[in-house]
């Protein structure tokens, strides 16, 4: 009698059967029970692995045919361990199941019969006759329509089953997206508490005093805004102050104290008040134009941001064109309300014209020339021009964008002031210029 070892124990063999080339020994444990090893050669010579040990490793085992081959004989050492049953006769089933015209051993994409399956095959040939060949070939003709009774009912079960998890997959993903929903809702609302609690804290707090301008006499440059003016959208802007109210020098400036502003964020660089919006802001400025989209003027990380200044800006020395960036959010902070100077009622009221700036070295006063909305780009958003010519006829394209007509003359000695922010979820953007109009050192 042969014998094999595994695991440094020897079992006698009471069994080979040859599956698609491969090798299998079924050997009695223990208590006359029975396991079976796929036989390989190793160095020349024979050794014995489980072959649900090989799956598990070698990933070319991992096909239909070989799930076929495992499941036949796990049914047929199943039915040794249950039954006290006749080894040939059990082993002669198995060859004869073989021998049937089928790709269940053969080919890798051929779909899976489960082991029960085959202990259905097994169980309705009858009692176990005496064991003779003839009679064992008969009883082994291979019932067509029950093979395809027993495919389609795994189908079936293998549906439902997909169907059953399709079904708690989507409950678990509407149950975690409610959660994230929540949570990134109730994270925004605190963030948008904290941001307003900061930005009212901070206008509380400080000290912003409004200048008057007493002596003007020498002062000759006028806002260019005719009474009863008609715009090209047929607007008529009454002003209500008589043209001399639009010699600037006559409105009041804004002089902020930066001493307590600058020791809590030394990036602060002036104070923005645009009228009929929210926009009463102090601007910071950092190195790039990236670290104050999500940091607050504490420098606490936030979804809103705050309102800064490009990094290549100069607010003490102003440049050709200034620029000062804040997101453009629904909840009417930072940015949010610039997208008014597109309405008609702002434009109509001359007094939202005058947009205010304070800086540590100065107080200025800019006058609106032009707004309109556009698609991302960088060109309104340049800083430096390397000719007068090259300047002007940048004036000019952001003057003839403008969607309304704010009467203004520009020309190459003007200093502009843009601000820009988002306007919708396509990437347009609000832009509003202004040229300086009036600065008085502090």
């Amino acid at each position: 009698m042969k014998q094999v070892e595994y695991n440094n124990k020897t079992f006698d063999v009471v069994s080979c059967i040859e599956i698609q080339g491969i090798n299998f020994v079924v050997v009695e444990v223990e208590d006359h029970r029975y396991h079976y090893f796929k036989e390989t050669e190793v160095n020349d010579r024979l050794r014995y692995i489980p072959f649900s040990l090989l799956i598990e490793v070698l990933p070319q085992f991992q096909n239909h045919a070989t799930d076929n081959i495992r499941n036949l004989m796990d049914a047929y050492i199943e039915l040794l361990n249950d039954d006290d049953s006749d080894i040939p006769y059990l082993e002669s089933i198995v060859k004869e199941i073989l021998s049937i015209d089928t790709n269940y051993f053969k080919n890798p994409v051929s779909y899976t019969l489960p082991k029960q399956y085959f202990l259905n095959y097994f169980s309705r040939k009858g009692p176990k006759p005496k064991y003779e060949k003839k009679s064992i070939s008969d009883l082994l003709k291979l019932d067509v329509s029950m093979e395809k009774k027993e495919v389609e009912r795994e189908k079936k079960q293998v549906t439902v089953s997909y169907k059953k998890y399709a079904y708690l997959l989507l409950i678990l993903i509407s149950i975690v997206g409610f959660i994230n929903c929540f949570s990134i809702i109730s994270e925004r609302n605190t963030d948008l508490d904290q941001t307003r609690r900061l930005s009212d804290d901070l206008a509380s707090n400080t000290v912003i005093k409004e200048v008057e301008v007493e002596e003007y006499n020498d002062i000759e440059e006028q806002f260019n805004v005719a009474d009863d003016s008609k715009t090209p959208t047929g607007l008529k802007v009454k002003n209500k102050y008589g043209k001399d109210y639009w010699n600037y020098v006559k409105v009041s400036m804004m002089d902020v104290d930066f001493t307590d502003l600058k020791k809590k964020n030394s990036d602060t660089v002036a104070w923005l008040y645009v009228n009929n919006t929210f926009i009463n802001y102090p601007i910071v400025q950092a190195k790039d134009n990236s670290y104050y989209l999500n940091h607050s003027f504490d420098k606490r990380k936030t979804l809103a941001g705050w309102v800064f200044a490009d990094y290549r800006a100069d607010l003490n020395n102003f440049k050709r064109n200034n620029v000062i960036y804040g997101h453009g959010r629904m909840d009417q902070v930072m940015f949010s309300t610039l997208k008014n100077v597109l309405e008609e009622k702002w434009y109509t009221n001359p007094d939202n014209y005058i947009i205010k700036l304070s800086t540590p070295t100065k107080n200025t006063l800019w006058q609106v020339v032009s707004v309109y909305t556009i698609q991302k780009e960088s060109y309104y958003i340049r800083h430096d021009f390397s000719s007068d010519n090259e300047f002007q006829e940048f004036l000019n394209t952001i003057k003839v964008r403008s969607i309304y007509d704010f009467n203004v003359d520009l020309d190459s000695n003007d200093k502009i002031l843009t601000l820009s922010t988002c306007y919708n979820g396509d990437g347009a953007r609000v832009v509003l210029h202004a040229k300086l109009v009036k600065e008085q050192k502090k």
